[in-house]
């Protein structure tokens, strides 16, 4: 019991120590809000605002806690939060040879009616992949030197809803370019079938990053004078190939 004891303060201590740090240059309120959440989420292992109010086993009705969190969650973070993160984090990857995965998930809301701007993604998690109330969630994560966690450099919500929405695309270039910018060196990024598009080979191209994309059945690659479908020459190769793989443990 004793050693769980410590344990448990033991974590808490760098859970404070780590809000601390992302939050030097900003307001009281604020700082003690991130705290808060970081901690509360850390300790509840849940995102609910009820939960998180239990966590933080405040001298106040838990309603009161609730609103406090509620009210702090509709304002927007200061940019010195997203800057002090980036200076902390960055210490933690590799970067002789970063490598940057992206993917969109789904935050799905079937019963939702009052979420602002709520739209329909497909649920990636049914059988049928059927369409569902929600929202699209585009998240980019870097690899780490000696952690098995990866570290998030870009995640943003968001919904065809919302207004002067473009496209996800738009969404993904955005995170692309401010992962680029924040990392400001030549970046592997590896990309699901999903971004077989040749917008993102022309982005990539121009802003000099090497990538890796799983390519579609539809892709026609153009390989010794002739054009073939992907799966063609996937086939034509399966098996022939090889190659050294090293887990690292």
């Amino acid at each position: 019991m004793k050693n769980f004891t410590t344990d448990t303060y033991e974590i808490k201590r760098k859970i404070i120590n780590f809000a601390k740090k992302i939050t030097v240059g900003v307001g009281q309120v604020e700082k003690k809000f991130i705290e808060d959440i970081i901690y509360g989420i850390s300790k509840s292992k849940s995102i609910l605002l009820s939960d998180i109010s239990d966590a933080l086993i405040e001298p106040i009705n838990k309603v009161n806690t609730v609103e406090r969190l509620s009210k702090n969650l509709m304002k927007n973070i200061s940019g010195s939060v997203s800057e002090n993160y980036y200076d902390l984090v960055l210490n933690s990857i590799n970067m002789s040879e970063p490598v940057i995965l992206v993917d969109d998930s789904d935050v799905i809301k079937p019963y939702g009616n009052k979420f602002d701007s709520l739209g329909f993604v497909r649920d990636g998690s049914s059988r049928k992949n059927n369409c569902e109330k929600g929202y699209k969630v585009t998240e980019m994560v870097a690899l780490t030197q000696n952690k098995k966690q990866p570290i998030s450099l870009f995640s943003k919500i968001h919904s065809a809803q919302e207004k002067e929405y473009k496209s996800t695309n738009e969404v993904t270039f955005e995170g692309l370019t401010s992962v680029i910018n924040t990392i400001n060196t030549k970046v592997t990024f590896v990309f699901d079938r999903g971004y077989d598009m040749n917008d993102l080979f022309k982005f990539m191209y121009n802003k000099n990053q090497d990538f890796v994309v799983r390519l579609t059945e539809r892709r026609k690659i153009f390989f010794k004078g002739k054009w073939y479908k992907s799966t063609t020459l996937r086939d034509s190769r399966k098996g022939k190939i090889k190659t050294k793989v090293i887990i690292s443990r």
